[in-house]
C-alpha cells in the first residue's frame, strides 16, 4: 500500500496531477478570458491562477465521487469473491467494523415514505446513501403492442434533510418516447 512519502505515493499524486490538468485545462482558459496558468503558476495573473485551480478543485471532487464508487465495487467484488471483513480493511487501511458498516449503508434497505404528488404516503424501502427515488407513473402498458400507451409522467422524490425516512415530491415531468 503506497503511503506519503514513498516512490510509488508521489507517482500516483503526479499521475492524478497530470490527469485531473488534462481535464481541468480547458475550463481553466476559458473561465480566466484566455489566459492559461498552471496551478502553482507564482508569475501569472491571480485570476488565471485562481481559475486554474477551481477547475482542477472541480476535476478532483469528480475524481474523488469515481474513485469512492470504484471502492465500493472492488469492495464488494473482493469479499464476494470470499475476502473478509478483516482483509478488506487492511487493505483500505480502515478498521473491519468501517467497512461492516460501509457494506450496510450500501446495501441495506430501510423502510421510507413518500411525501407529497401522486405517491403521496406511498411506502417503500431505500438504501442508507440514496437520496432520490424515481417512479414512471401513468399511462397503460399495452400488451399486445408491448408498449406503454398515453401519456407517461416521471416523478422524482428527494430524501428529506429533517427526517431520512421520508422523500419529499421535487417534480413531475413527462416521460419522453425515445
Amino acid at each position: 500500500m503506497a503511503s506519503k512519502g514513498d516512490r510509488r505515493w508521489a507517482a500516483l499524486v503526479m499521475g492524478l496531477f497530470d490527469l485531473a490538468w488534462r481535464f481541468a485545462e480547458g475550463q481553466a482558459k476559458e473561465s480566466s478570458g484566455g489566459t492559461v496558468a498552471t496551478p502553482d503558476d507564482h508569475t501569472a495573473p491571480k485570476e488565471a491562477v485562481r481559475a486554474a485551480n477551481l477547475a482542477m478543485l472541480e476535476i478532483y471532487s469528480e475524481m474523488a465521487k469515481a474513485i469512492r464508487t470504484n471502492i465500493t465495487l472492488a469492495q464488494m467484488r473482493a469479499l464476494g469473491a470470499g475476502a473478509t471483513y478483516a482483509d478488506v480493511a487492511k487493505v483500505r487501511g480502515v478498521s473491519r467494523q468501517a467497512v461492516r458498516q460501509d457494506v450496510d449503508r450500501e446495501f441495506t434497505r430501510k423502510p421510507v415514505v413518500l411525501s407529497g404528488g401522486p405517491k403521496d404516503g406511498f411506502k417503500t424501502t431505500a438504501t442508507v446513501r440514496q437520496k432520490e427515488i424515481e417512479y414512471g407513473f401513468g399511462g397503460e402498458y399495452d400488451e399486445y403492442l408491448q408498449e406503454w400507451v398515453g401519456q407517461r409522467w416521471r416523478l422524482l422524490y428527494r430524501r428529506s434533510r429533517e427526517n431520512p425516512s421520508e422523500f419529499i415530491f421535487v417534480t413531475m415531468e413527462p416521460e419522453v418516447d425515445s
